[in-house]
Order: structure tokens, then sequence, then C-alpha cells
């Protein structure tokens, strides 16, 4: 199967916008998409319920925030977040940072998380 850009689903947040390349209701036990944050904008810290999460940096700079510590985002890196762990991550003060999103299913088919912190604004 394949999925072109111009096919994913555009979903606006208040942090960035959502590319939905699979949103996960058909079964497939996983979900994938793109995140585009602007410059200084910060996804809400949360906790992960389900199974892991992993993020692919596309391209530009930030920040990871995962259990209380700070990694340096750049391009081509992988975040993998695990069951219980906490994160967030941020766009650097002067780029974009764009993200691919892969998020297991849990045996139940869920994605679940947890909102620990907003990130200033409601999502």
């Amino acid at each position: 199967m394949k999925i072109a850009f111009g096919e994913a689903t555009l979903r606006p947040k208040s942090f960035g916008d959502l590319k939905i390349y699979v949103d996960g209701t058909g079964g497939e036990g996983f979900n994938a998409l793109v995140v585009i944050l602007g410059a200084g904008k910060k996804h809400p810290r949360k906790k992960v319920i389900g199974p892991a999460r992993l993020y692919f940096v596309i391209s530009g700079c930030g920040n990871f925030f995962i259990d209380g510590k700070t990694y340096v985002a750049q391009a081509r890196d992988l975040f993998v977040i695990k069951p219980g762990q906490e994160y967030s991550y941020e766009a650097g003060a002067t780029g974009s940072l764009q993200l691919f999103e892969v998020n297991i299913a849990s045996a139940e088919g869920s994605f679940d998380d947890e909102l620990v912190e907003p990130a200033g604004e409601e999502e």
C-alpha cells in the first residue's frame, strides 16, 4: 500500500499541524502521521498508557523531554517513548520541526495517553 502526501488528512492542532497517513481505526494495529511544529511551538506533556510511540525527526531541530531528561532533536534522530514514560517536545525558536510519528496500538486497539500538562493552549 502507498499513501501519498496529498492523500494524508490534515488535522490542525494548537501546537502545530498533523498529516494523518493511517489513523489506526481500520484495525491496522498502528497509526502513522507527520507532526509539523512551527518555531517555538511545544507539544503538551503526556504519559503513554499504551504501547510504544516512535518519533523520527524528518527536518528541523528542537528538544524532546522524556521523563525529566532533555534531548536535542535534529534531523534523522529517532525517539522511542515507552509505556509509562512522560514526554513532550518543542521546535527550536527559529525554525520548524517535522516528525514522523508511529503509535503502536494496545491489544484492545487503543492509542491511549494521559495529558500531564498542557502546552499553554487548549489542544
